[in-house]
């Protein structure tokens, strides 16, 4: 087989490829789609997809450049692929629909009105969210945050969903690249006063200044991971700053007792809580005396890795600079929710608690954060609570399913209470006829 006929069938197996993805994403647009955003994001796909195919059957193409066609086409396959899936399961009604509106409001005013929330169920068990590389053309305003499909009906855990949005802003804002000079420093310094002679010595790294790219390139993991662990505490406290103590029982729930802390990209999660805990007694918020920092059980940093190792080195460098940083980035995080005017107010709940009590779904609420608070601390109180009866007649085991679904619908009636007052607000402003 020559060449050109080699070249031929490269061709031809990627259209093949392209078709099939876009002939798979016109299926799901065709299906109801609950919510525009979804729905805006898929045709944008699609036409990423129709222009992969001109490209390749671009006429008078050289057969080396059609070959780089061809394999671009298949790396943007490798990300087009998983977005619509993930669109796909956005339409899937077991999904958080619920808490579409609110948080979507919440995105909006953190990143923009074009903005566009995909709130999607998913296979895996972490709430999580996909940030695409820029050649995926047309969804760089898009928000994707996926709850895993079996909690995905769980208002409780409802807050969680602000930490995959920090991850959005922190790279929309470039906080990485606005603090790599900081970081770079820290890290430095830790090792020039530390760990010099053991890295010199033992693994035979030579040290440098954060300015120095060749001899940073021996140590880029200890900044690496310190970066990574600092973009996850901005996480948790743009969450926290968000939605006040419910972020903190949503992680507690959802996280405690924790697992093996090995992972050098996270600080360990005995050490968020930690921050999240200290963060509430600055801003005096009243957080249950139970949610202690002893839910979380202490885990080793080096399971498993060699305490000889350069990566033990690197991982315990990393630690002590993303302590040293982490108060700085609690600030940063404050700052920006300040700025949006979402800043936790715990006034309010008291009233919706009331409401909740009475088994109605709350009315005139001011922010999604306060029924989620209101809801928190009747969970609570229900399980503390033991066999008595503590709600309505239900018992303890009963009073969170009750809860769920109180929160739920207060989820629904606050979107309707804002849509109507936005509406009016649009028509009052409107100029009068001659």
């Amino acid at each position: 087989m020559n060449t050109l006929q080699s070249t031929t069938l490269v061709k031809e197996f990627a259209a093949h490829k392209i078709q099939a993805a876009i002939d798979t994403a016109q299926l799901i647009g065709s299906q109801d789609h609950p919510f525009e955003e979804s729905k805006k994001a898929l045709i944008q796909v699609q036409l990423q997809l129709e222009n992969l195919l001109h490209r390749i059957n671009r006429p008078n193409t050289s057969d080396l450049l059609l070959r780089q066609y061809c394999k671009r086409a298949l790396q943007e396959l490798t990300e087009i692929i998983p977005l619509i899936g993930f669109i796909e399961r956005s339409t899937d009604v077991t999904g958080p629909v619920e808490f579409f509106g609110p948080f979507s409001r919440i995105t909006k005013k953190l990143l923009g009105e074009d903005a566009k929330l995909i709130l999607s169920s998913t296979w895996q068990f972490y709430p999580h969210t996909i940030i695409y590389p820029d050649q995926v053309v047309g969804v760089a305003n898009c928000v994707f945050v996926g709850f895993p499909v079996s909690e995905s009906d769980n208002a409780f855990l409802t807050p969680l969903a602000a930490h995959e949005l920090g991850h959005n802003i922190w790279q929309q804002q470039r906080f990485e690249e606005r603090l790599k000079p900081k970081i770079g420093e820290a890290v430095a310094q830790i090792l020039e006063s530390e760990f010099k002679d053991k890295l010199t010595n033992n693994f035979k790294i030579a040290l440098s200044s954060p300015n120095d790219l060749v001899g940073q390139a021996s140590w880029y993991p200890a900044y690496l991971w310190a970066s990574k662990q600092l973009e996850e505490c901005f996480c948790d406290f743009l969450g926290g700053y968000l939605f006040g103590p419910s972020y903190l029982y949503a992680f507690a729930h959802f996280s405690s007792p924790g697992m093996d802390g090995g992972d050098p990209k996270y600080p360990p999660s005995i050490k968020r809580y930690s921050y999240l805990l200290d963060a509430a007694k600055e801003m005096n918020w009243d957080l249950r005396s139970e949610m202690t920092q002893e839910l979380f059980d202490v885990a080793s940093r080096t399971a498993g890795v060699d305490a000889n190792q350069s990566t033990a080195v690197f991982l315990d460098i990393a630690d002590k600079a993303r302590e040293g940083l982490v108060l700085e980035i609690r600030e940063l995080a404050r700052s920006v929710v300040e700025e949006s005017g979402l800043l936790f107010n715990q006034t309010g709940i008291h009233d919706i608690k009331k409401q909740f009590n009475a088994g109605l779904p709350c009315c005139n609420s001011s922010s999604v954060a306060l029924i989620c608070n209101a809801g928190w601390e009747l969970f609570i109180e229900g399980m503390l609570a033991g066999k008595s009866k503590s709600m309505l007649g239900f018992n303890s085991q009963e009073v969170s399913k009750l809860v769920n679904e109180l929160m739920l619908k207060s989820f629904e009636i606050i979107e309707i209470e804002t849509a109507i007052k936005e509406q009016t607000e649009c028509s009052t402003q409107l100029p009068l006829a001659n």
